[in-house]
């Protein structure tokens, strides 16, 4: 260890994980390096504050204590929120406004208005149910127009049929199989200095 008579603070132990922890005597220091093999340890041997730079000393960086740790640690009272841009209120506005209608059922006035090619787009889209179209539009319209939608759905659920028997297929063991020479991996063998 050197130092001289006006040294205010000696390095104790490296960091490893980056972070130092100051000791106000050399028995704390101790106590500290034992408790926290990890961390650096710096020993204030007199006046007041910390090094300049820590990193120097004990590797490092960071200088840490029970208390900011535990502070840091614990959630805060009141967590920090940031104003919403116009942007961000408008979206949510968009959005509560979309919740609203998609819970109200489409009165008749509003579909008065519409023409029947809208009714149709909007039936084929999906935002209006066939019960409400039925006094304005013959059932063969409807059932043409609900095609696509129940094709796909249709699509989806063999699909999601052939994905679980497949994947019973794969999960049972194949029994009894031996696969062909011509299926096998070529086995290489490396050769290493001085081993077989």
């Amino acid at each position: 260890m050197l130092g001289s008579e006006r040294a205010q603070f000696v390095a104790l132990q490296a960091s490893a994980n980056q972070e130092t922890r100051l000791a106000t005597s050399m028995k704390a220091g101790i106590a500290l390096a034992a408790r926290y093999s990890h961390s650096g340890v710096v020993v204030r041997l007199q006046g007041e504050g910390v090094p300049f730079n820590p990193q120097a000393m004990t590797g490092g960086r960071l200088w840490v204590d029970d208390a900011t740790v535990k502070a840091v640690a614990r959630p805060p009272d009141n967590p920090l929120t940031l104003p919403a841009t116009p942007d961000e209120k408008q979206q949510r506005a968009l959005q509560e406004q979309i919740a609203r209608q998609a819970r109200q059922p489409a009165s008749p006035r509003q579909l008065d208005a519409l023409s029947d090619a809208q009714l149709l787009r909007l039936l084929q889209a999906g935002e209006l149910r066939p019960e409400a179209v039925r006094d304005r539009l013959p059932a063969a319209l409807v059932r043409e127009a609900l095609a696509p939608m129940r094709q796909q759905d249709a699509a989806i659920q063999q699909v999601a049929r052939e994905s679980v028997a497949s994947r019973s297929r794969l999960s049972s063991p194949a029994q009894g199989i031996v696969p062909d020479e011509a299926q096998r991996p070529e086995r290489i063998k490396e050769k290493t200095l001085g081993g077989d």
